[in-house]
């Protein structure tokens, strides 16, 4: 069975570099699609990595998961902490294009659900 790897929190805070680490640890043979469209093609028994703020919403991470499950993935989410600031900082030091207002930034703020051990936001050494 193919697994999918769904990561999910703010613009800004280290899903990418995280998909990246996984994916050298797991192997080369997992995909990485870092905001997909739905035009990203997701090819059937390929392993994936998801990674995409909109999944802070529950309704649409849910509804990715029942879509995934349906496909014939094994699903799992990492969630990262939830801190806007650290977020913001990390935005403000991209040196990659990518750009979000504050503003911007509180459209993707969520809860993360009960019980759920979360990842350190990433921040440069």
């Amino acid at each position: 069975m193919a697994k999918c790897i769904f990561i999910i929190d703010l613009p800004g805070s280290g899903k990418s570099f995280k998909a990246n680490q996984l994916q050298k640890e797991l192997g080369e043979e997992w995909k990485i699609l870092d905001d997909p469209t739905l035009e990203s093609p997701i090819l059937f028994e390929e392993n994936v990595i998801i990674c995409d703020p909109h999944l802070c919403n529950s309704r649409t991470r849910d509804g990715a998961i029942s879509i995934m499950i349906k496909l014939g993935y094994e699903v799992k989410c990492m969630f990262f902490e939830n801190d806007k600031e650290k977020c913001l900082n990390n935005i403000r030091h991209r040196d990659d294009g990518r750009v979000i207002s504050k503003d911007g930034l509180a459209s993707f703020q969520y809860e993360v659900p009960d019980g759920i051990e979360t990842l350190k936001i990433w921040q440069a050494n």
